[in-house]
Protein backbone atom coordinates (compact mmCIF):
# COMPACT_ATOMS: atom_id res chain seq x y z
CA UNK A 1 0.00 0.00 0.00
CA UNK A 2 2.02 3.60 -0.92
CA UNK A 3 1.54 6.17 1.70
CA UNK A 4 -1.60 7.94 0.34
CA UNK A 5 -3.77 5.03 0.83
CA UNK A 6 -2.42 4.45 4.35
CA UNK A 7 -2.84 7.91 5.63
CA UNK A 8 -6.36 8.14 3.84
CA UNK A 9 -7.16 5.03 5.47
CA UNK A 10 -6.16 6.00 9.17
CA UNK A 11 -5.97 9.73 8.65
CA UNK A 12 -2.65 10.03 10.20
CA UNK A 13 0.17 12.53 9.60
CA UNK A 14 3.25 11.56 10.72
CA UNK A 15 5.67 13.99 12.59
CA UNK A 16 7.91 15.61 10.71
CA UNK A 17 11.67 15.65 9.94
CA UNK A 18 14.46 18.10 10.23
CA UNK A 19 16.85 18.74 7.00
CA UNK A 20 19.18 21.46 6.46
CA UNK A 21 17.92 23.84 4.05
CA UNK A 22 15.22 25.58 6.46
CA UNK A 23 12.64 22.90 6.34
CA UNK A 24 11.02 21.54 9.15
CA UNK A 25 10.65 18.04 9.81
CA UNK A 26 11.79 15.67 12.92
CA UNK A 27 14.47 12.77 12.61
CA UNK A 28 15.34 9.97 14.70
CA UNK A 29 17.64 11.31 17.51
CA UNK A 30 17.76 15.13 16.22
CA UNK A 31 17.30 16.52 19.57
CA UNK A 32 18.10 15.50 23.33
CA UNK A 33 15.55 12.75 24.96
CA UNK A 34 14.10 14.02 28.62
CA UNK A 35 14.99 10.24 30.40
CA UNK A 36 11.21 9.11 32.32
CA UNK A 37 11.04 6.42 34.23
CA UNK A 38 7.32 6.21 34.12
CA UNK A 39 4.67 6.73 31.94
CA UNK A 40 2.39 10.48 32.00
CA UNK A 41 -0.11 11.19 30.15
CA UNK A 42 -1.99 14.98 29.38
CA UNK A 43 -5.52 15.09 27.81
CA UNK A 44 -6.85 18.20 26.35
CA UNK A 45 -10.53 18.61 25.90
CA UNK A 46 -11.47 21.36 23.85
CA UNK A 47 -14.73 22.85 23.26
CA UNK A 48 -14.88 24.84 20.33
CA UNK A 49 -16.79 28.28 19.81
CA UNK A 50 -16.77 29.61 23.22
CA UNK A 51 -18.87 27.11 26.22
CA UNK A 52 -21.17 28.98 28.44
CA UNK A 53 -19.41 27.72 31.39
CA UNK A 54 -21.86 29.89 33.37
CA UNK A 55 -24.80 27.28 32.64
CA UNK A 56 -22.10 24.36 32.81
CA UNK A 57 -20.88 24.92 36.26
CA UNK A 58 -23.77 27.63 37.89
CA UNK A 59 -23.13 30.51 40.74
CA UNK A 60 -25.03 28.31 43.90
CA UNK A 61 -24.21 31.08 46.66
CA UNK A 62 -27.70 32.09 47.20
CA UNK A 63 -27.01 35.83 46.48
CA UNK A 64 -24.81 35.42 43.68
CA UNK A 65 -27.51 32.94 42.69
CA UNK A 66 -29.90 35.69 42.31
CA UNK A 67 -27.95 38.19 40.34
CA UNK A 68 -27.22 35.18 38.31
CA UNK A 69 -30.86 34.41 37.93
CA UNK A 70 -32.05 38.00 37.18
CA UNK A 71 -29.88 38.25 34.33
CA UNK A 72 -29.62 35.17 32.99
CA UNK A 73 -33.89 34.83 32.72
CA UNK A 74 -34.97 32.17 30.06
CA UNK A 75 -31.46 30.49 30.36
CA UNK A 76 -31.40 30.47 34.36
CA UNK A 77 -30.88 26.87 35.74
CA UNK A 78 -32.38 26.30 38.89
CA UNK A 79 -30.97 26.85 42.61
CA UNK A 80 -32.19 23.50 43.25
CA UNK A 81 -29.39 20.83 44.55
CA UNK A 82 -29.43 17.90 42.32
CA UNK A 83 -27.93 15.60 44.58
CA UNK A 84 -30.69 15.73 47.42
CA UNK A 85 -32.98 14.60 44.14
CA UNK A 86 -34.06 10.88 44.93
CA UNK A 87 -32.92 10.22 41.22
CA UNK A 88 -29.03 10.65 42.03
CA UNK A 89 -27.75 7.89 43.06
CA UNK A 90 -23.81 6.04 42.60
CA UNK A 91 -22.85 2.96 42.61
CA UNK A 92 -20.16 1.02 45.09
CA UNK A 93 -17.52 2.49 43.31
CA UNK A 94 -18.97 5.61 43.54
CA UNK A 95 -19.93 6.36 39.87
CA UNK A 96 -23.26 7.82 39.26
CA UNK A 97 -25.48 4.86 37.94
CA UNK A 98 -29.06 5.58 36.49
CA UNK A 99 -32.54 3.56 37.24
CA UNK A 100 -34.23 4.67 34.27
CA UNK A 101 -37.64 6.44 34.23
CA UNK A 102 -38.54 9.92 32.72
CA UNK A 103 -37.07 11.96 35.53
CA UNK A 104 -33.36 11.11 34.59
CA UNK A 105 -31.05 13.68 33.24
CA UNK A 106 -30.59 12.64 29.49
CA UNK A 107 -31.09 14.70 26.13
CA UNK A 108 -34.48 13.93 25.59
CA UNK A 109 -36.78 15.41 23.17
CA UNK A 110 -38.46 14.28 19.95
CA UNK A 111 -37.99 16.22 17.22
CA UNK A 112 -41.52 15.06 15.74
CA UNK A 113 -43.31 16.10 18.73
CA UNK A 114 -43.74 19.57 19.74
CA UNK A 115 -44.88 19.35 23.21
CA UNK A 116 -41.72 17.82 24.25
CA UNK A 117 -40.26 21.24 24.27
CA UNK A 118 -41.15 21.59 27.91
CA UNK A 119 -39.71 18.53 29.05
CA UNK A 120 -36.28 19.19 26.89
CA UNK A 121 -36.39 22.39 28.93
CA UNK A 122 -36.96 21.22 32.32
CA UNK A 123 -33.83 18.75 31.95
CA UNK A 124 -31.51 21.57 31.31
CA UNK A 125 -32.44 23.76 33.73
CA UNK A 126 -34.36 21.62 36.58
CA UNK A 127 -30.86 21.94 38.70
CA UNK A 128 -27.36 21.42 39.30
CA UNK A 129 -25.61 19.27 41.91
CA UNK A 130 -23.70 21.69 44.58
CA UNK A 131 -20.43 21.77 45.13
CA UNK A 132 -18.12 23.65 47.67
CA UNK A 133 -19.03 25.91 50.80
CA UNK A 134 -19.42 29.40 51.83
CA UNK A 135 -19.25 31.41 49.24
CA UNK A 136 -17.35 29.76 47.03
CA UNK A 137 -20.23 27.44 45.73
CA UNK A 138 -20.64 26.27 42.20
CA UNK A 139 -23.36 23.67 40.69
CA UNK A 140 -22.69 21.32 38.26
CA UNK A 141 -25.34 21.10 35.56
CA UNK A 142 -28.16 18.77 35.95
CA UNK A 143 -27.10 17.15 33.08
CA UNK A 144 -23.71 16.01 33.81
CA UNK A 145 -24.57 13.62 37.01
CA UNK A 146 -21.08 11.18 35.87
CA UNK A 147 -19.09 14.47 36.37
CA UNK A 148 -20.71 15.32 39.87
CA UNK A 149 -19.86 11.88 40.58
CA UNK A 150 -16.42 12.42 39.64
CA UNK A 151 -16.11 14.98 41.94
CA UNK A 152 -17.52 13.88 44.72
CA UNK A 153 -15.00 10.45 44.10
CA UNK A 154 -12.15 12.97 44.63
CA UNK A 155 -10.79 12.63 41.29
CA UNK A 156 -12.56 15.90 39.43
CA UNK A 157 -11.82 19.36 40.44
CA UNK A 158 -13.30 23.03 39.02
CA UNK A 159 -11.13 25.66 37.83
CA UNK A 160 -12.80 29.00 38.46
CA UNK A 161 -13.00 32.07 35.86
CA UNK A 162 -9.66 31.08 33.77
CA UNK A 163 -9.58 33.07 31.11
CA UNK A 164 -6.72 34.19 28.03
CA UNK A 165 -4.92 37.10 29.95
CA UNK A 166 -1.39 38.93 29.61
CA UNK A 167 -0.94 39.32 33.16
CA UNK A 168 -3.03 40.22 35.61
CA UNK A 169 -6.10 42.85 34.83
CA UNK A 170 -8.65 44.75 36.56
CA UNK A 171 -11.58 46.54 35.44
CA UNK A 172 -10.09 50.03 37.19
CA UNK A 173 -7.17 48.87 34.67
CA UNK A 174 -9.24 48.08 31.73
CA UNK A 175 -11.05 51.45 31.87
CA UNK A 176 -8.32 53.69 32.73
CA UNK A 177 -6.32 52.60 29.82
CA UNK A 178 -3.50 50.78 31.57
CA UNK A 179 -4.62 47.24 30.81
CA UNK A 180 -2.58 45.43 28.29
CA UNK A 181 -5.56 43.38 26.82
CA UNK A 182 -5.14 40.01 24.17
CA UNK A 183 -4.88 40.90 20.79
CA UNK A 184 -8.44 40.90 19.10
CA UNK A 185 -10.21 39.71 22.39
CA UNK A 186 -13.74 37.80 21.70
CA UNK A 187 -12.78 36.68 18.01
CA UNK A 188 -12.75 33.23 17.84
CA UNK A 189 -9.85 32.55 15.75
CA UNK A 190 -7.74 34.86 17.81
CA UNK A 191 -8.49 33.71 21.11
CA UNK A 192 -7.68 29.90 20.41
CA UNK A 193 -4.58 31.10 18.68
CA UNK A 194 -4.05 32.88 22.87
CA UNK A 195 -4.73 29.30 24.25
CA UNK A 196 -2.84 26.94 21.96
CA UNK A 197 0.05 29.38 22.14
CA UNK A 198 -0.30 30.40 25.90
CA UNK A 199 1.05 34.30 24.37
CA UNK A 200 -1.69 36.35 24.14
CA UNK A 201 0.07 39.41 23.17
CA UNK A 202 1.32 37.99 20.29
CA UNK A 203 0.65 35.98 17.26
CA UNK A 204 2.19 33.21 18.27
CA UNK A 205 3.31 30.55 15.54
CA UNK A 206 3.92 27.29 18.00
CA UNK A 207 1.76 26.04 20.85
CA UNK A 208 2.84 25.06 24.38
CA UNK A 209 2.81 21.16 23.66
CA UNK A 210 4.94 21.41 20.42
CA UNK A 211 7.26 23.32 22.48
CA UNK A 212 7.79 20.74 24.59
CA UNK A 213 7.86 17.98 21.96
CA UNK A 214 11.05 20.25 20.62
CA UNK A 215 12.72 19.93 23.72
CA UNK A 216 12.26 16.43 24.34
CA UNK A 217 11.92 14.00 21.90
CA UNK A 218 10.87 11.03 23.32
CA UNK A 219 8.77 8.43 21.57
CA UNK A 220 10.28 7.43 17.88
CA UNK A 221 8.02 7.80 14.78
CA UNK A 222 4.90 8.59 17.04
CA UNK A 223 6.03 11.55 19.01
CA UNK A 224 5.34 13.19 22.22
CA UNK A 225 1.85 14.79 20.55
CA UNK A 226 -1.48 13.26 19.10
CA UNK A 227 -4.04 15.15 17.99
CA UNK A 228 -7.83 13.10 16.79
CA UNK A 229 -8.59 16.24 16.27
CA UNK A 230 -7.07 16.92 12.97
CA UNK A 231 -3.72 19.05 13.04
CA UNK A 232 -4.17 21.77 15.82
CA UNK A 233 -1.65 24.95 17.18
CA UNK A 234 -1.00 23.40 20.32
CA UNK A 235 0.79 20.95 19.09
CA UNK A 236 2.96 22.26 16.84
CA UNK A 237 6.19 23.33 17.71
CA UNK A 238 8.67 25.26 16.48
CA UNK A 239 10.94 22.24 14.77
CA UNK A 240 8.01 19.67 15.54
CA UNK A 241 5.38 18.21 14.36
CA UNK A 242 2.09 16.19 15.75
CA UNK A 243 0.82 12.78 14.71
CA UNK A 244 -2.75 13.75 13.55
CA UNK A 245 -5.23 10.54 13.71
CA UNK A 246 -9.11 9.71 13.44
CA UNK A 247 -10.55 8.03 15.93
CA UNK A 248 -11.32 5.18 13.68
CA UNK A 249 -13.10 1.72 14.69
CA UNK A 250 -10.62 -0.98 13.70
CA UNK A 251 -9.80 -4.43 15.59
CA UNK A 252 -6.93 -3.77 13.85
CA UNK A 253 -4.51 -2.17 11.16
CA UNK A 254 -3.05 -5.53 9.51
CA UNK A 255 -2.55 -5.58 5.96
CA UNK A 256 -2.39 -1.56 5.54
CA UNK A 257 1.22 -0.93 6.01
CA UNK A 258 4.01 -0.72 3.59
CA UNK A 259 7.18 -1.34 5.35
CA UNK A 260 8.49 -3.57 2.86
CA UNK A 261 8.58 -0.47 0.72
CA UNK A 262 11.34 1.30 3.00
CA UNK A 263 14.45 0.27 1.34
CA UNK A 264 12.46 1.92 -1.75
CA UNK A 265 13.42 5.44 0.64
CA UNK A 266 16.37 4.52 2.43
CA UNK A 267 18.69 3.63 -0.22
CA UNK A 268 18.13 7.13 -1.97
CA UNK A 269 17.90 9.52 1.61
CA UNK A 270 21.28 9.79 2.42
CA UNK A 271 22.68 10.56 -1.44
CA UNK A 272 19.42 12.45 -2.63
CA UNK A 273 21.10 16.19 -3.61
CA UNK A 274 17.33 17.89 -4.55
CA UNK A 275 16.42 18.94 -0.62
CA UNK A 276 12.46 18.52 -1.68
CA UNK A 277 13.12 14.55 -2.67
CA UNK A 278 15.37 13.90 0.45
CA UNK A 279 12.67 15.75 2.37
CA UNK A 280 9.89 13.40 0.62
CA UNK A 281 11.57 10.42 0.89
CA UNK A 282 11.96 11.08 4.84
CA UNK A 283 8.29 11.35 5.24
CA UNK A 284 7.92 8.08 3.58
CA UNK A 285 10.48 6.71 5.62
CA UNK A 286 8.52 7.95 8.59
CA UNK A 287 5.23 7.15 7.45
CA UNK A 288 6.32 3.81 6.56
CA UNK A 289 7.89 3.28 10.34
CA UNK A 290 4.33 4.20 11.35
CA UNK A 291 2.35 2.03 9.77
CA UNK A 292 4.28 -1.54 11.04
CA UNK A 293 4.47 0.29 14.69
CA UNK A 294 0.16 0.69 14.42
CA UNK A 295 0.13 -2.36 12.90
CA UNK A 296 2.39 -4.72 15.08
CA UNK A 297 0.85 -2.70 18.28
CA UNK A 298 -2.81 -2.59 17.19
CA UNK A 299 -3.32 -6.53 17.90
CA UNK A 300 -3.05 -6.12 21.32
CA UNK A 301 -5.14 -3.18 21.46
CA UNK A 302 -7.66 -3.13 24.18
CA UNK A 303 -11.55 -4.68 23.65
CA UNK A 304 -13.47 -1.97 25.50
CA UNK A 305 -16.76 -4.21 25.42
CA UNK A 306 -15.08 -6.90 27.20
CA UNK A 307 -14.72 -4.58 29.93
CA UNK A 308 -16.34 -5.37 33.98
CA UNK A 309 -16.85 -1.58 33.75
CA UNK A 310 -20.12 -0.66 32.21
CA UNK A 311 -21.41 2.89 31.45
CA UNK A 312 -24.36 4.10 33.79
CA UNK A 313 -27.13 2.68 31.52
CA UNK A 314 -25.26 -1.14 32.13
CA UNK A 315 -24.06 -1.20 28.44
CA UNK A 316 -20.39 -1.30 27.47
CA UNK A 317 -18.13 1.66 27.25
CA UNK A 318 -18.29 4.01 24.76
CA UNK A 319 -21.52 2.85 23.46
CA UNK A 320 -23.87 5.56 22.07
CA UNK A 321 -26.91 3.98 23.26
CA UNK A 322 -30.62 3.67 21.07
CA UNK A 323 -32.75 4.21 24.48
CA UNK A 324 -35.58 3.43 22.39
CA UNK A 325 -34.81 -0.41 22.14
CA UNK A 326 -32.71 -0.81 25.22
CA UNK A 327 -34.25 1.15 27.90
CA UNK A 328 -37.46 2.34 26.95
CA UNK A 329 -36.48 5.71 26.91
CA UNK A 330 -36.34 8.64 24.56
CA UNK A 331 -32.81 8.52 22.49
CA UNK A 332 -30.16 11.02 23.46
CA UNK A 333 -30.51 12.86 20.50
CA UNK A 334 -27.74 13.98 18.55
CA UNK A 335 -25.40 12.77 20.93
CA UNK A 336 -21.96 13.94 19.69
CA UNK A 337 -20.74 11.19 19.00
CA UNK A 338 -17.37 11.56 17.92
CA UNK A 339 -16.37 13.05 21.29
CA UNK A 340 -17.01 9.45 22.49
CA UNK A 341 -14.91 7.76 19.59
CA UNK A 342 -11.88 10.20 20.45
CA UNK A 343 -12.46 9.72 24.83
CA UNK A 344 -12.36 6.03 22.80
CA UNK A 345 -9.33 6.22 20.39
CA UNK A 346 -7.03 7.91 23.28
CA UNK A 347 -7.62 5.26 25.99
CA UNK A 348 -6.74 2.88 23.49
CA UNK A 349 -3.49 4.95 22.69
CA UNK A 350 -3.03 5.46 26.02
CA UNK A 351 -2.58 1.73 26.50
CA UNK A 352 -1.12 0.55 23.70
CA UNK A 353 1.48 3.66 24.24
CA UNK A 354 2.74 2.39 27.90
CA UNK A 355 2.33 -1.08 27.40
CA UNK A 356 3.13 -1.96 23.78
CA UNK A 357 5.52 1.08 22.83
CA UNK A 358 7.13 1.64 25.66
CA UNK A 359 6.46 5.30 25.57
CA UNK A 360 6.68 7.54 28.66
CA UNK A 361 4.83 10.83 28.03
CA UNK A 362 2.26 11.77 25.87
CA UNK A 363 -0.16 14.70 24.79
CA UNK A 364 -3.38 14.12 23.41
CA UNK A 365 -5.94 16.30 21.46
CA UNK A 366 -9.11 15.95 21.68
CA UNK A 367 -12.01 18.95 20.03
CA UNK A 368 -15.80 19.05 19.76
CA UNK A 369 -17.61 21.92 18.00
CA UNK A 370 -20.96 24.03 18.02
CA UNK A 371 -20.28 25.92 21.48
CA UNK A 372 -20.97 28.98 19.68
CA UNK A 373 -24.24 29.18 20.91
CA UNK A 374 -25.68 32.77 20.09
CA UNK A 375 -29.15 31.10 19.85
CA UNK A 376 -31.07 28.03 20.78
CA UNK A 377 -29.00 27.56 23.48
CA UNK A 378 -31.04 25.30 25.47
CA UNK A 379 -31.20 22.54 22.69
CA UNK A 380 -27.37 22.64 21.81
CA UNK A 381 -25.67 23.03 24.92
CA UNK A 382 -28.05 20.18 26.54
CA UNK A 383 -26.65 17.56 24.34
CA UNK A 384 -22.84 18.51 24.92
CA UNK A 385 -23.04 18.60 28.56
CA UNK A 386 -24.76 15.60 28.41
CA UNK A 387 -21.97 13.96 25.58
CA UNK A 388 -18.98 15.07 27.87
CA UNK A 389 -20.30 13.83 31.17
CA UNK A 390 -20.60 10.74 29.43
CA UNK A 391 -17.53 9.90 27.26
CA UNK A 392 -15.10 11.34 30.33
CA UNK A 393 -16.96 9.10 32.81
CA UNK A 394 -16.45 6.14 30.61
CA UNK A 395 -12.73 7.16 29.73
CA UNK A 396 -12.52 7.49 33.72
CA UNK A 397 -13.83 4.11 34.06
CA UNK A 398 -11.60 2.65 30.97
CA UNK A 399 -8.44 4.28 33.02
CA UNK A 400 -9.43 2.55 36.12
CA UNK A 401 -9.90 -0.50 34.65
CA UNK A 402 -6.68 -0.20 32.31
CA UNK A 403 -4.66 0.04 35.70
CA UNK A 404 -3.71 3.72 34.58
CA UNK A 405 -6.38 6.25 36.67
CA UNK A 406 -2.73 7.41 38.34
CA UNK A 407 -0.69 8.27 34.97
CA UNK A 408 -3.72 10.13 32.79
CA UNK A 409 -4.47 14.04 33.23
CA UNK A 410 -7.44 15.60 31.57
CA UNK A 411 -7.80 19.44 31.46
CA UNK A 412 -10.78 21.21 29.72
CA UNK A 413 -9.83 24.35 27.47
CA UNK A 414 -12.42 26.97 25.85
CA UNK A 415 -11.03 30.06 23.70
CA UNK A 416 -13.55 32.09 25.94
CA UNK A 417 -16.50 31.50 28.05
CA UNK A 418 -19.82 33.24 27.13
CA UNK A 419 -21.56 36.64 28.25
CA UNK A 420 -23.49 36.86 31.45
CA UNK A 421 -26.16 38.97 29.49
CA UNK A 422 -28.56 36.48 27.50
CA UNK A 423 -29.64 37.74 23.93
CA UNK A 424 -32.97 36.11 23.76
CA UNK A 425 -32.05 32.44 23.86
CA UNK A 426 -28.48 32.39 23.71
CA UNK A 427 -25.46 33.71 24.72
CA UNK A 428 -22.32 36.09 23.16
CA UNK A 429 -18.79 35.54 22.68
CA UNK A 430 -17.73 36.55 26.37
CA UNK A 431 -14.54 36.43 28.27
CA UNK A 432 -13.79 34.36 31.66
CA UNK A 433 -15.06 31.05 31.69
CA UNK A 434 -14.86 27.65 33.94
CA UNK A 435 -12.57 25.04 33.41
CA UNK A 436 -12.28 21.49 35.29
CA UNK A 437 -9.13 18.93 35.71
CA UNK A 438 -9.54 15.53 36.22
CA UNK A 439 -6.76 13.11 36.95
CA UNK A 440 -6.38 10.03 39.82
CA UNK A 441 -2.89 10.87 40.69
CA UNK A 442 -2.92 10.47 44.42
CA UNK A 443 -1.09 13.78 44.83
CA UNK A 444 -4.03 15.50 43.06
CA UNK A 445 -6.61 17.81 45.34
CA UNK A 446 -9.67 16.01 43.52
CA UNK A 447 -13.21 17.63 44.69
CA UNK A 448 -11.86 21.16 45.11
CA UNK A 449 -12.65 24.39 43.33
CA UNK A 450 -9.15 26.13 42.22
CA UNK A 451 -9.12 29.78 41.84
CA UNK A 452 -11.71 32.41 42.82
CA UNK A 453 -15.33 31.83 42.64
CA UNK A 454 -17.22 35.52 41.71
CA UNK A 455 -19.64 36.63 44.21
CA UNK A 456 -20.36 40.08 42.11
CA UNK A 457 -22.01 39.09 39.30
CA UNK A 458 -23.69 41.95 38.48
CA UNK A 459 -23.95 43.80 34.79
CA UNK A 460 -22.17 46.97 36.11
CA UNK A 461 -19.43 44.62 38.83
CA UNK A 462 -16.38 44.62 39.56
CA UNK A 463 -15.52 41.38 36.99
CA UNK A 464 -17.45 42.79 34.04
CA UNK A 465 -16.27 44.31 31.09
CA UNK A 466 -18.44 45.88 28.89
CA UNK A 467 -22.73 46.11 28.97
CA UNK A 468 -22.80 42.60 28.11
CA UNK A 469 -20.70 41.63 31.38
CA UNK A 470 -17.91 39.90 29.49
CA UNK A 471 -16.23 38.21 32.85
CA UNK A 472 -12.63 39.40 33.32
CA UNK A 473 -10.82 36.11 34.03
CA UNK A 474 -8.76 36.07 37.50
CA UNK A 475 -6.47 33.21 36.62
CA UNK A 476 -4.87 32.98 33.57
CA UNK A 477 -4.57 30.09 31.12
CA UNK A 478 -0.84 30.01 31.72
CA UNK A 479 -1.62 29.82 35.42
CA UNK A 480 -4.18 26.81 35.07
CA UNK A 481 -1.19 24.52 32.85
CA UNK A 482 2.01 25.47 34.84
CA UNK A 483 0.70 22.72 37.73
CA UNK A 484 -0.38 20.08 34.99
CA UNK A 485 3.05 20.45 33.10
CA UNK A 486 4.97 20.44 36.15
CA UNK A 487 2.81 17.08 37.50
CA UNK A 488 4.13 16.19 33.76
CA UNK A 489 7.77 16.85 34.06
CA UNK A 490 8.48 20.17 32.95
CA UNK A 491 11.24 21.51 34.60
CA UNK A 492 11.55 25.09 35.43
CA UNK A 493 13.70 26.03 32.45
CA UNK A 494 11.44 24.12 30.06
CA UNK A 495 7.98 26.26 31.49
CA UNK A 496 9.44 29.26 30.75
CA UNK A 497 9.87 28.30 27.21
CA UNK A 498 6.13 26.47 27.30
CA UNK A 499 4.58 29.13 28.95
CA UNK A 500 6.55 32.54 28.09
CA UNK A 501 4.00 34.80 29.92
CA UNK A 502 3.70 33.20 33.34
CA UNK A 503 6.10 35.20 34.63
CA UNK A 504 3.72 37.92 34.56
CA UNK A 505 1.70 36.41 37.21
CA UNK A 506 4.19 35.64 40.00
CA UNK A 507 3.41 37.20 43.23
CA UNK A 508 7.32 37.15 44.42
CA UNK A 509 10.90 35.69 42.90
CA UNK A 510 9.58 32.31 42.70
CA UNK A 511 8.18 31.17 39.14
CA UNK A 512 5.61 28.73 41.33
CA UNK A 513 4.46 31.45 42.82
CA UNK A 514 2.26 32.20 39.58
CA UNK A 515 1.03 28.81 39.06
CA UNK A 516 -2.67 27.98 40.09
CA UNK A 517 -2.71 27.50 43.91
CA UNK A 518 -3.86 24.11 45.45
CA UNK A 519 -4.23 21.42 42.47
CA UNK A 520 -1.30 18.96 43.89
CA UNK A 521 -0.04 18.83 47.17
Amino acid sequence: MNRRKFLKTIGAVPPAIKLAGGVSLLSEGAFASESFSDYKAIVVLNLGGGNDAMNMFIPAEASAHTTYSTIRGELAISDSDLFQNEFYRTDDNGYFISNGGEEQPYYAIDPDDPSDEANRKVQYQKGSYHIGSGTAKLGINGLMPELASLYQKGVLSIVSNVGTLVKPTTKAEIENGTAELPLFLFAHNHQARAVATTQADILGKSGWAGRIADNWRVNGDIGLNISFAKSQLTMIGRETNHLSMRPIKLTSYSGIGFSSDLSNFSNTLSYENNNFKRVYNSINISTANLSTTLETAWAEAKDFSTFSAKNPYGENLFTVSNFDATLGMKTHHGLREELIEQFEAVAKMIDLSKNSLAHNRQIFYINTNDYDSHSNQIEGHSRNLRTISLSLNDFYKALEEMGQQEEVLVVLTSEFGRTMAINGDGTDHGWGGHSFILCGDPTFNGGQIFGEVMTDLALDGENAYTQKSRVIPTTSVEQMFAPVLEWFGVDETLMKIALPNLENFKSDDTYRSAFLDGVFS
